[in-house]
């Protein structure tokens, strides 16, 4: 008996210890995914030298219509940039082991030269983010402008799971034209974050994965700064509506909404980023082709071309009235 006593105590605690050990693993790959190269904002990599390490970069900034984190997870950027590719070349993407990939998904990579303002994306990986591999090779168009403040977007919507957005952002620098060069492409898609379009579980084959979203999007073209050792900054113009419903230019005395990133597609629930306001005041009437989209209480005008709904808005403070000859802004109390 005592041999028999001295036998199991052993065994009793290498099984305690077992258990802990698989707890510790099954803990570990349930984390979800985050790139280590290039170094993104938040990285606990020593060598990335952030100056606010983030130890849960891997989980999502938003989930069915909530946003929890601002995009890019930090709003503060490296000091310089942490890597410098050449246009014409690629970037590697390389993401840390461990961590569950939920089925897969759908990932975009997106370069920003505005400060992470407007994305244009420059890979989409369509349900199958993550099955082949942790490194994802991002082309870099040829005519991609010069910038050393460039923001690297890398994104994703997991196929099985709670309805996330994952979102980082890594800063770098862009060899490229120094003058007139530009990156024709869809703008970032934000799945269930804020006013992004829904899209539910896709684990099996027969369920709706929301891809129309991602192809039904209009290109935007991002220009950079300009100029070698430039700041990055940039702009995006959508394609315009057809010449006779095409809205007039700005003008200095009068206010005229601005064409906005937005676009409304096929789907009315497509994603719509919020525009960007236009400086002044007073009322800029419009040629027919344009519309209210709901007079005297929104802001924004439609109008549809090949069958996308193109979208512009009244500048801060201003809705959008339809009187006399066709819908114009105006403030509420003059209308």
């Amino acid at each position: 008996m005592t041999f028999s006593r001295e036998y199991r105590l052993p065994s009793l605690v290498m099984l305690k210890y077992t258990v802990l050990a698989l707890s510790i693993l099954v803990a570990s790959t349930m984390a979800h995914m985050k790139p280590n190269s290039p170094c993104m904002r938040g990285s606990t990599l020593a060598s990335c030298g952030y100056s606010s390490p983030n130890y849960d970069l891997a989980s999502p900034i938003g989930s069915g219509g909530s946003v929890y984190l601002p995009i890019c997870h930090h709003t503060t950027p490296y000091p310089k940039a942490v890597a410098t590719y050449q246009a014409g070349s690629s970037i590697a993407v390389v993401f840390a082991e461990g961590g569950a990939t939920h089925g897969g998904g759908h990932c975009e990579f997106a370069l920003s030269y505005d400060g992470g303002t407007t994305f244009v994306v420059l890979l989409t990986v369509l349900r199958t983010c993550f099955l082949n591999g942790r490194t994802f090779n991002v082309p870099v168009p040829a005519t991609a402008p010069t910038g050393d403040r460039v923001v690297l977007s890398w994104s994703w919507v997991n196929a099985i799971g709670n309805r996330e957005f994952y979102q980082t952002c890594s800063d770098i620098a862009i060899q490229g034209q120094a003058t007139g060069g530009s990156i024709t492409g869809p703008p970032m898609l934000t799945p269930n974050y804020g006013s992004g379009p829904a899209i539910g579980e896709f684990g099996n084959a027969n369920q709706d994965d929301g891809s129309r979203y991602y192809t039904a999007r209009p290109n935007i073209v991002v220009t950079g700064g300009g100029g070698a050792g430039g700041s990055g900054g940039g702009s995006s113009t959508l394609p315009s509506p057809p010449a006779s419903t095409k809205a007039p230019p700005p003008s200095s005395t009068k206010v005229s909404p601005t064409l906005t990133t937005s676009e409304r597609g096929p789907s009315a629930s497509t994603a719509r980023p919020t525009p960007s306001p236009s400086p002044g005041g007073g009322n800029a009437a419009h040629p027919p082709g344009w519309s209210c989209e709901d007079a005297g209480k929104s802001p924004n005008l439609i109008a549809n071309a090949n069958g996308n709904i193109f979208i512009i808005r009244c500048a801060g403070g201003l809705l959008c009235y339809n009187l006399g000859g066709g819908p114009y802004c105006d403030y509420a109390s003059r209308a």
